[in-house]
């Protein structure tokens, strides 16, 4: 009789049954990684979405590597060692390009050595030190570049900074969010029930079931936007404006390419404010992005959130000053806006600490007029702005869940209830 189940039977699924390669549990990380990365790419996710898990996961292999080199393969994780990875990784350097908070401390002490034979500014050191042809380059640079922040604060001769000095460094660098560590935590969740449906294996059971949980508290499940006045939105406005024209007002060090830096920011902001984009969207915006219309700039967002595309408007009045200067100092209609004259493209924590700057010499200068004002700082308070603005105005949500790319019109609905609110206080005014 003829065996009809067995009749296709190759030999194989489309299942990968095993789960461990006989080499080490670092080996197996990696593999099972690998395997992960490339159905997260057939599946379609975004290049954020693969890129937020590979960071956790790269994290996930390094902590193996450190404190589980003893265990022969994946059957040997256990809850308690997932749990203690998502506690090493509150700490974690959070910038996804530049490897661990260890890696970074490493290399930050290794120009200090360096510098303390030398004198000069740390800018002139750093420059001096780049110039080597040091491996891991970007590495360094961005090492340096958040220290020094810190050292112009607490400024000393290098041949005077120990360890005691680095620790207090180290205290003011910000652990990871709960939200942040929420889509860690669901990143690990998603790679052990990629494995678990793969293999078919019930060695994760406990990890799935009892991995330690990050919760928002509770109260308003919104994003916190920091209130801002329409008052101090237009004096932020009018700084903005002496920015471009005196980028020393904020910049500690004016350079060569600092008016460059200052259009590059300022051209960011507006981005956000009027056209609505994301901080990311914002940073990936091309010249030839966008279109000169009569009275109006079309900005082509591609690849946002999603992965999806869609289109928005920023009147002239705002941006021509702004387009027409790209448009002369880009040397290729395809770079980016957020690109530096050295070829390199801003990335989000180095556009969030300039406007940080921006904000508190707004500050300053409220106090020296004798303006009470509450502090105000983030990203995505300006694209916050342009939805309650655009609600107050022009009241329509669908139009708005356009500009803004939501892909679900609940998320836009925020925005009704303070257009709503607006209205309500004008009439009754």
């Amino acid at each position: 009789m003829i065996d009809i189940d067995n009749l296709f039977d190759s030999g194989s699924t489309s299942k990968d049954k095993k789960l461990e390669y006989g080499v080490s549990l670092i080996n197996d990380v990696d593999i099972w990684i690998d395997k992960f990365k490339q159905d997260l790419k057939l599946l379609n996710r975004s290049k954020n979405t693969i890129d937020s898990y590979s960071f956790t996961l790269k994290a996930f292999s390094e902590y193996c590597c450190i404190y589980l080199s003893d265990k022969k393969g994946l059957c040997d994780v256990e809850v308690n060692h997932c749990n203690d990875f998502l506690l090493w990784m509150e700490n974690y350097e959070t910038n996804k390009r530049y490897g661990s908070l260890q890696e970074r401390i490493t290399a930050l002490a290794k120009f200090i050595s360096f510098a303390k034979d030398r004198e000069g500014d740390l800018i002139e050191l750093r420059e001096e030190y780049l110039r080597r042809g040091l491996p891991d380059i970007k590495r360094v640079e961005f090492a340096l570049s958040e220290f020094e922040d810190y050292y112009y604060d607490n400024e000393i001769p290098f041949s005077r900074i120990d360890n005691n000095y680095i620790v207090n460094y180290i205290v003011t660098l910000p652990k990871a969010s709960v939200t942040t560590m929420m889509n860690r935590r669901a990143a690990l969740h998603k790679f052990f029930i990629y494995i678990t449906e793969e293999t078919e294996t019930d060695c994760f059971k406990d990890v799935l079931k009892k991995m330690k949980q990050y919760k928002k508290q509770k109260g308003n499940t919104h994003k916190s936007h920091q209130a801002i006045d329409e008052e101090k939105m237009q004096r932020f406005l009018d700084l903005l404006e002496k920015y471009t024209e005196s980028p020393s007002i904020v910049q500690q060090r004016v350079r060569k390419n600092s008016k460059r830096v200052a259009y590059r920011d300022v051209a960011m902001i507006l981005l956000m404010y009027r056209g609505g984009l994301r901080a990311s969207e914002a940073l990936n915006v091309r010249l030839t992005d966008i279109t000169d219309m009569d009275d109006s700039y079309r900005v082509n967002v591609i690849g946002g959130k999603g992965n999806k595309n869609r289109t928005t408007y920023i009147k002239k009045v705002y941006f021509e000053k702004y387009y027409n200067y790209f448009k002369e100092e880009l040397t290729e209609s395809t770079e980016f806006l957020s690109q530096s004259s050295n070829g390199k493209q801003l990335n989000r924590r180095t556009l969030y600490k300039n406007v940080k700057r921006l904000f508190e010499a707004l500050e300053k200068e409220d106090k020296l007029n004798n303006i009470k004002s509450d502090s105000a700082s983030g990203l995505h308070i300006f694209r916050h702005l342009f939805g309650s603005e655009f609600a107050e105005k022009n009241g329509n949500i669908k139009i708005l869940q356009d500009l803004l790319g939501h892909s679900v019109i609940t998320t836009t609905m925020i925005y009704s209830k303070v257009g709503e609110k607006a209205k309500k206080e004008a009439s009754l005014c």
